[in-house]
Parts: C-alpha cells; sequence; structure tokens
C-alpha cells in the first residue's frame, strides 16, 4: 500500500468518510442513522429537559459565589436551549443536531469558566474539587456523545484541551496544569477511542444488515420468477387447446371466441369440437375459485375434454358423468366443483346441457330473444346427476345469434335484457375483449357468439374435429 493510500484510509477513518460505498449503501447507512438518531435525540431532549431544570434550581440554591453567577447563566441558558428542543415547531427534524452541539458547547464552556473563576477567587479545596470534577465529567459526556457529534470529534477533543488550558491557567506557576492537561487529553482521547469504535462497528452492522436484506430480496425475486415461468407454463398449456378466435364452418356457421381472464391463470373454459355426423359442440365452464386451483380444475376438464376426441360421437351426458366423477374424485379433500354449459348445434336444431350454468340466449332475425334455462346439478357435488336438457328448433329462413359464457360477463344470467346483451355482443365484435371493461365483476369473463344463417336447409357440421 502507497503513503497516499495509507493516507485515505487514515482520513477515511476519521471523518468516517463514505467515499468506498456504493450509492444504495451510503443512503441505506444514511436513512438507518437517521432514523435511529431521530429517536435518540428526542428522548435526550426530554431528558436534558429534566436535568437542566433540575439543575438551575440546584444552582441557585447551593452553588457558593462567585461561580454562581457563570454556572446559573449557563444553565439558564441551557434550560433555555432545551425547551425550544422539546418544543418549538420551527426546530425541524434535521436541524435537531445542530441544537444538540450548542448545548453541548455552553454546557463545556461554562464548566470551564466555572473552574476559572474559582481558581482567581478565593476558594475552599471542596469547592475547587467539585468544579473540576464537573468540568472532566462535562467534557467527557460532551466528547464520547457520538450519536450526537459525528465526525466533529476530532474538534471536540482540540476543544476540550483548549479550554481545560484556559480553565486551569492560574494553575501553571505552580506545574499542576499541565498533570491536569494530560487527565484531561487522556480522558478526551478515551472517548474519541469509543467514539469511533460504536461508530465503525454500528457502520458494519448496518452493511451486514444491508448485505443480508439484498440477499433475501434477491433470492424472493428469484422465488417470483420461477413462479412466474411455473404460471406461464400453465397458462400456455392451458390454452394449448382453446379454440381460434373466430371460426367459420364450411356451412357459413360463424363462432367467435372473447375470453378476457381475470388472473394470469383463469378458472373459465371453453372448447369446440365437431360430431362424426357433423354436428358442432360448444362447451363453456366455470370453476368454482379463481387462481392455481381452479386452473388445474380446468386443466383436469381439458385433458377430458381432449380424450372424448377419439371417439368421433359424442354423447354430452355421459361426458357431462365421466367430468362429475373425475371431480369427486379430486375433491376427496378438497371439494372442486364447476358449472358447465354443452351446446349441440344440429341441422335445424341446438340442444343445451347444463350442470348448474347461466343460460343461452338465442336472437332470431327480428331481434326477440328466447333464454334456453337447461336444468342440472353443479359439477363435482353429488354422484347423482340429474341433467334436463332444452332443445330449441331453427327456422331457416331466419338468421340466429346464439350467446353463451360464464357469469362474469352474463351476470344477470335470465334476467339480462335483450339490448344489454345485444350491446355487449355488438362491441365486442367491434372492439374486442376491451368490450369486457363494462362489465364489472370481479372475475374471468367469457362469451361465445354463433351465428346461424338463413338456409333452407341449415347444414351445419366439419369433417374432422377443431
Amino acid at each position: 500500500m502507497s503513503f497516499k493510500s495509507k493516507v485515505n484510509t487514515v482520513y477515511d477513518f476519521l471523518t468516517l468518510s463514505m467515499r468506498g460505498l456504493s450509492a444504495e449503501e451510503r443512503s441505506f447507512v444514511e436513512t438507518w442513522q437517521g432514523s435511529h438518531q431521530g429517536m435518540f435525540e428526542r428522548y435526550v431532549a426530554r431528558i436534558l429537559l429534566f436535568v437542566f431544570t433540575f439543575s438551575t434550581i440546584g444552582i441557585y440554591l447551593l452553588s457558593p459565589m462567585p461561580q454562581r453567577v457563570v454556572e446559573l447563566s449557563t444553565h439558564s441558558a441551557l434550560l433555555l436551549l432545551a425547551l425550544i428542543w422539546n418544543f418549538s415547531p420551527l426546530i425541524k427534524f434535521n436541524k435537531m443536531s445542530y441544537i444538540s452541539v450548542m448545548i453541548g458547547v455552553i454546557f463545556i464552556t461554562g464548566a470551564a469558566t466555572s473552574v476559572r473563576v474559582t481558581l482567581e477567587n478565593p476558594h475552599r479545596d471542596v469547592d475547587l474539587a467539585m468544579t473540576a470534577s464537573f468540568f472532566i465529567g462535562t467534557l467527557l459526556l460532551f466528547t464520547a456523545n457520538f450519536r450526537l457529534q459525528g465526525a466533529r470529534i476530532l474538534f471536540s477533543v482540540i476543544f476540550n484541551v483548549i479550554l481545560g488550558v484556559w480553565a486551569y491557567g492560574p494553575l501553571k506557576t505552580s506545574g499542576e496544569m499541565y498533570n491536569l492537561l494530560m487527565l484531561i487529553f487522556g480522558y478526551s482521547a478515551f472517548a474519541a477511542g469509543m467514539f469511533y469504535s460504536n461508530a465503525h462497528r454500528s457502520r458494519r452492522e448496518i452493511l451486514g444488515e444491508f448485505h443480508t436484506r439484498n440477499q433475501l430480496i434477491q433470492s424472493e425475486r428469484l422465488r417470483v420468477e420461477a413462479v412466474e415461468q411455473q404460471i406461464l407454463l400453465a397458462n400456455d398449456i392451458q390454452d394449448c387447446l382453446a379454440p381460434p378466435d373466430k371460426f367459420i364452418s364450411p356451412h357459413g356457421v360463424e363462432a367467435r371466441f372473447f375470453k378476457r381472464k381475470y388472473h394470469q391463470l383463469g378458472g373459465d373454459w371453453m372448447a369446440l369440437r365437431t360430431t362424426g355426423n357433423g354436428d358442432l359442440v360448444f362447451a363453456v365452464a366455470d370453476v368454482t375459485g379463481k387462481g392455481v386451483s381452479a386452473a388445474l380444475v380446468v386443466h383436469a376438464v381439458q385433458s377430458l375434454w381432449a380424450q372424448a376426441f377419439a371417439n368421433p360421437d359424442f354423447d354430452a351426458v355421459d361426458w357431462l358423468h365421466s367430468v362429475n366423477a373425475a371431480l369427486l374424485v379430486m375433491g376427496q379433500n378438497k371439494p372442486h366443483t364447476l358449472t358447465m354449459g354443452i351446446l349441440v348445434v344440429s341441422k335445424n336444431q341446438i340442444r343445451y346441457f347444463s350442470a348448474g350454468h347461466v343460460p343461452v340466449h338465442v336472437f332470431n332475425g327480428q331481434k326477440s330473444m328466447r333464454t334456453l334455462l337447461g336444468r342440472g346439478n353443479i359439477l363435482g357435488v353429488f354422484p347423482d346427476l340429474q341433467l334436463r336438457p332444452i332443445s330449441f328448433e331453427l327456422d331457416p329462413s331466419q338468421a340466429h345469434l346464439i350467446v353463451m359464457g360464464t357469469d362474469g360477463a352474463l351476470d344477470k344470467g335470465s334476467r339480462a335484457r335483450s339490448s344489454q346483451i345485444m350491446k355487449l355482443i355488438n362491441e365486442l365484435h367491434t372492439v374486442g375483449e376491451d368490450a369486457f371493461e363494462q362489465c364489472h365483476s370481479e372475475d374471468d369473463k367469457l362469451i361465445v357468439s354463433i351465428e346461424v344463417p338463413v338456409s333452407e336447409q341449415v347444414e351445419v357440421g366439419l369433417d374432422k374435429a377443431v
């Protein structure tokens, strides 16, 4: 290490410099010290108020002349500063340290003056001993009070020695002054050593706390990133069998799918497939609950739906029974339930199977609405699943709009007005999923709109599953 480096090291040590710290470390140290010093100073201010009150009264009653005038003036000024420190609204937090330094300077200066006055006038040995001990104790307290002194400790040591030379000046001829000055210097050096020891130990502890917190924050950040990656993967798996945003069958039936998740992992699910005889099958489900647990239930239902693709024929009742049985097995420790609606669009007819789900709304060419309320139990509650589907004949000479969804978007169910539903559908077709902003429920939102065109012979179907 070069001489310049050694000088810089000594300088940083004596001045408590934070040059070697990063900006984050400096900010943390300053904030930590500021909060703790503020509490300490408020505590000291209350104590000094009581101390100076009683010391002023005691000096007035007991202190001998002529030092009584000096000591009474000193403690009166200290009492005034203590009152200002405690009660003045003009003293802000960042000015408290200046008040504390003023108190220390006045305190030790008054004590030194009292010693000087005692030595310059006839006195008893006991008077000199009392004033001298008071001066030594005051300078020790002033120097060692590191929380209020800061890097001004070096000036405090020099100030103590200068006051000592002045206070004990009358003893210079007898040679006793130098012994007392050595005592003052020894007390001040000891207090300064205590200050630096406490200050640097405190800074090491604060920096240790900073790095510990940083490590915890980094660990938590990595954990959150890992969870987010898992959620993204789960979201991709959940949407892998989702139907396209827009589907048009070879026979002109147009279906559009709109979905907005309340959380990153949703509890609403929709699907589309065709059967061997050309029917279109739309499925919509709403899992009880939200978040990861609801997403796992959706994944189980989706697996059963994918398994059903192996059979070109689709029986809605049998499949709903299989879903109900799976949910009962999964919910042995904690129930897993959902509502589901399955709409089968055939030639000139639709059939709606509801397992506790919201109704389907059918609009004809004149925009009159028919609400289809299927009957059935919620899935995952009872082993005996009671289903009563409802059928509706389509007039081939009129176009029809069929709307199905979940209660997050169709929260009024059978009480919904046709104008409200048509307004929502028109806005969905115009601005997309942003139209769900008018639905204020804190839930996933899902809508499927199916347009069946005018045809004397409606033939709906696909040759393969979608």
